[in-house]
């Protein structure tokens, strides 16, 4: 290329993009950097020389150059950091900047250099923001990018949970990102979605982890499908995310597919771009290894794996040695299970070898890899399996069992492709492969034959064959109860997936009696799961209950249907408690599966109550996505409406018919929401009592009054919500019908329920409305009024609550001059008075955090001491006033140190 004219050089790259393309980043590289030397070689502006080196290092990376492309990469960095003395180039610079330090740490991420990494991909997010801020049309895309390099740093650095958070701002910016490439902005998505999924598999959220992974699939497989050299690995790599989510899932066979595609899909970048790809490779192929319930085809995936491992090596991959110890030790043992046992010893004692090597060299980070392989090298040498009676014969049903997985991945890839008839022949074949090599080893349990059962039931079903799927499915059950029964725990997520499909089929055939029996021992083998504490299992369960509430009603056998019913909506609630999000859907459907039978059952009123708590879930819903949802949200107001007529609560019904026969479902929504039945009734009766003694009314409101304060205290003990918000309508409702008397006292329990809403659920209007009435109750006491410290203490609560729910430090202020003003009041008496002062001792210790005043701490001494002066025998006073003067004691030390060291240092440099 050297007598290439520059020119010439120049033409070509114009004609590339930033899109990877693995048949042709290797001559982009090389192009790359004929291109940089010369342009390096006159570029006096250091801002073009960074930049030169930035997008070399891109080319570099895309080519799998991973060393140059880092070297280079570093060099841009260091330039733009030479330049800070000069703020106008800085200004100038920022944009390249951030960008060169969003290349670097994803660089020094894949060199294992985790803690640089992260360090590097904060500052380029922080950078990368301030643009974003001021500019976000044009610096939002780059924001993404750098979010997710940070994202992916911290999960290196096992810390997944923090990269959970920032790849969902990547994401969610992603989605409102308008590029004019609409690809770019699809292949952005699904890596954001991808790794999304990738984090919340690290982190347990499996079902989460597989929603993210599968679309990110569907996207790359529509890019691919347009591109394939710029998209292939793109779409791997997803794929062997999937496989790794469906194998924490239990569901081993699909994640088996999903491997053995990738390792497809992948097998042409690799042998054009081996130094980008291999790795990709060798990762999918231990997933088959581990995977696979063929023996032949487990030690086929890690030898081919061990020598990918070899070729990375001997590429300079140097940190890919501890992966291809592990390797050889996993190849080890599968070899010594098949009876291979001279050839299990040799690659278990090379992967003793290589640990001790490492060990040498950085003992904390390699022992335990070491202590690993040294305990398989001891299991191989200590079993000899006998080879197998007949070795032709095994070999020959691994080859049966190796192409029955290629045909259930390949029946899977037709029928997502709408090539039905295909799919169903290729799905057929897998069955007949299985069951052949079954024959011949009769005495193994095999998860594949299954799996293809499974596989080709579930197609014949939904192509309307229901009554071909069935004798499938069933033996596709007996098959997975055998697996279940020989390892259990392993197989019973495959086992209740083919109960719910084999009853669904049975019921589309009108076999009804059986496919209820079957729903019912669904419901037994997904309750172990969910007792397990599995979150799958316990999604699982839900919706095997929710099979056994339809087919129980529709035979009408209500008893049964009420009790998996009550059980569905207990089994939801759990789940949205852990992902509120993903969940809440199906609680508002098996709410109002609840509701229906509940009125059937003539029990109104728990009727009432499941619709209500329905409507409120899809009220949310149909918010968010009202072309989905809204159809949902009427049907259950309907629910509400009839069990609220029939109950007699006319009051209801009026309230709300306006809004039903207008179709303003939301507005009937709030109206059901505030107007609880509670209440209605209460309003009601205060209604006809008003015009008839007034005495009456006012013993009425007491009763209200006294039943909102029940509420309350039943919210505190049991966190529901509900009970706080029937607290604060009856609160409400007092206040605006009782004389002034006892106006002052029930508003102010009004704004200490509204206060207490603020803390549970955040909601600004109510801190507002509190804050609002508690000045108004404040301004109307006189100065030597007894109740005045008491609202005055009701103020600094509801501010020292405010500083916790948003951090203001201003609120912390207020807080602290609240309380000074509370413990000052001369109105104010004991007790109340030592545990204020307790109080003002501590929201001056939180300020002394944030001010770092010497005289904050001192004064929350002060206080301290007052509040233990006055109850001496109250032992938090005391600790708390201990606690205070040992931190002083300790400062007031270390000031002294510092002040000792600092004169030493004094008396140095005095010298000569």
């Amino acid at each position: 290329m050297a007598s290439v004219p520059i020119e010439v050089l120049e033409a070509i790259e114009s004609r590339f993009d930033d899109t990877k393309n693995f048949r042709l980043d290797p001559g982009i590289a090389t192009l790359a950097q004929r291109l940089a030397e010369h342009r390096l070689a006159s570029a006096r502006n250091p801002v073009e020389r960074a930049q030169i080196h930035r997008l070399l290092a891109a080319r570099l990376h895309n080519a799998g150059l991973r060393q140059q492309a880092l070297d280079a990469a570093m060099e841009a960095v260091t330039i733009h950091r030479e330049m800070g003395a000069d703020g106008r180039k800085r200004e100038t610079a920022a944009p390249d900047f951030a960008a060169a330090l969003t290349n670097l740490a994803v660089l020094l991420s894949d060199a294992g250099r985790e803690e640089e990494a992260v360090a590097i991909a904060q500052e380029a997010v922080e950078r990368t923001r301030v643009l974003a801020a001021d500019r976000p049309g044009q610096y939002r895309q780059d924001l993404v990018i750098a979010l997710t390099g940070l994202a992916k740093a911290l999960s290196r650095q096992s810390r997944p949970a923090e990269a959970i958070g920032i790849a969902e701002e990547a994401v969610s910016l992603c989605r409102e990102l308008v590029l004019p490439d609409a690809d770019a902005r699809i292949s952005l998505l699904a890596q954001s979605v991808a790794n999304l999924g990738s984090y919340r598999n690290e982190c347990g959220r499996r079902e989460e982890a597989l929603e993210a992974v599968e679309e990110a699939v569907g996207s790359f497989r529509d890019l691919a499908g347009r591109d394939p050299a710029a998209y292939d690995p793109d779409l791997a790599r997803a794929l062997a995310m999937l496989g790794q989510t469906l194998e924490a899932l239990d569901r081993r066979a699909e994640a088996l597919s999903a491997h053995e595609e990738a390792i497809a899909v992948l097998r042409r970048p690799a042998e054009l771009l081996p130094a980008a790809h291999l790795d990709g490779l060798a990762a999918s192929l231990l997933g088959v290894g581990h995977l696979s319930d063929s023996p032949g085809r487990a030690v086929e995936a890690f030898r081919e794996a061990v020598g990918v491992g070899r070729q990375l090596v001997a590429g300079g991959l140097a940190s890919h040695e501890p992966k291809l110890a592990a390797t050889l030790s996993l190849l080890g043992d599968r070899l010594a299970e098949v009876g291979f046992h001279d050839e299990a010893v040799a690659a278990a004692q090379e992967a003793v070898e290589i640990f001790e090597r490492l060990a040498a060299l950085d003992p904390p980070r390699f022992q335990g890899g070491l202590q690993a392989v040294r305990g398989c090298l001891a299991r191989v040498r200590s079993r000899r399996v006998a080879a197998p009676v007949d070795p032709q014969l095994a070999r020959a049903a691994d080859a049966d069992r190796s192409a029955g997985v290629r045909l259930v991945g390949l029946s899977l890839q037709l029928w997502r492709s709408g090539r039905e008839q295909e799919a169903l022949a290729a799905a057929e074949q897998a069955v007949t492969r299985f069951r052949t090599a079954d024959a011949a080893d009769a005495d193994e349990t095999h998860t594949g034959l299954a799996t293809a059962l499974m596989n080709l039931a579930g197609m014949l079903g939904n192509v309307g064959r229901a009554g071909e799927a069935i004798p499938f499915g069933k033996d596709s059950v007996t098959a997975w109860k055998r697996a279940a029964m020989s390892s259990p725990g392993r197989y019973d997520g495959s086992l209740v997936e083919a109960l719910s499909n084999l009853g669904r089929m049975l019921w589309e055939h009108s076999e009804f009696d059986d496919a209820l029996e079957v729903a019912r021992e669904e419901v037994d083998w997904s309750r172990r799961l969910a007792e397990a504490d599995l979150e799958a299992g316990l999604l699982l369960f839900a919706e095997a209950l929710d099979g056994l509430v339809v087919f129980s009603t529709r035979r009408g056998l209500l008893s049964d249907a009420l009790d998996a019913a009550e059980e569905s909506v207990q089994a939801w609630q759990a789940l949205v408690r852990a992902d509120p999000l993903r969940h809440d859907s199906s609680l508002g459907g098996a709410l109002g599966n609840l509701c229906k039978i509940l009125t059937a059952a003539e029990r109104e009123e728990d009727a009432l109550r499941a619709a209500r708590a329905a409507v409120t879930v899809f009220r949310a819903l149909a918010r968010r996505e009202p072309d989905r949802y809204t159809q949902d949200l009427e049907q259950c107001l309907s629910l509400a409406v009839a069990a609220a007529d029939s109950l007699g609560y006319h009051d209801l019904v009026a309230a709300l018919r306006p809004f039903l026969d207008a179709g303003r479902w939301d507005d009937a929504a709030e109206t059901l929401a505030e107007i609880d039945v509670v209440v209605s009734h209460f309003v009601g009766e205060v209604g006809v009592l008003r015009s008839v003694d007034g005495s009456a009314v006012l013993e009425t409101l007491q009763d209200t009054s006294a039943h909102a304060q029940g509420l309350l205290i039943e919210h505190y003990r049991t966190r529901d919500r509900g009970a706080l918000i029937r607290a604060v309508q009856l609160f409400r409702l007092v206040a605006d019908n009782i004389g002034p008397d006892g106006e002052k006292a029930v508003r102010n329990n009004l704004a200490n329920a509204l206060r207490v809403q603020f803390e549970t659920t955040g909601d600004a209007a109510a801190f507002a409305e509190a804050i609002e009435i508690f000045d108004e109750v404040l301004a109307g006491l006189p100065d030597d009024d007894p109740a005045t410290s008491a609202a005055i203490s009701n103020l600094a609560l509801a501010w020292h609550l405010h500083y916790y729910r948003t951090h203001e430090p201003s609120s912390l202020t207020r807080a602290v001059d609240l309380w000074r003003s509370a413990v000052a009041s001369p109105s104010d008496g004991p007790p109340s008075r030592f545990e204020r002062f307790h109080k003002l001792g501590g929201v001056l210790d939180e300020l002394f955090e944030i001010d770092g005043d010497p005289a904050l701490l001192e004064e929350a001494a002060d206080a301290f001491r007052q509040a233990s002066a006055g109850d001496p025998q109250n032992p938090e006073y005391l600790t708390s006033m201990l606690g205070m003067l040992n931190r002083i004691s300790e400062r007031t030390y270390e000031a002294s140190a510092v002040q000792e060291t600092d004169a030493g240092v004094e008396i140095q440099t005095e010298g000569p």
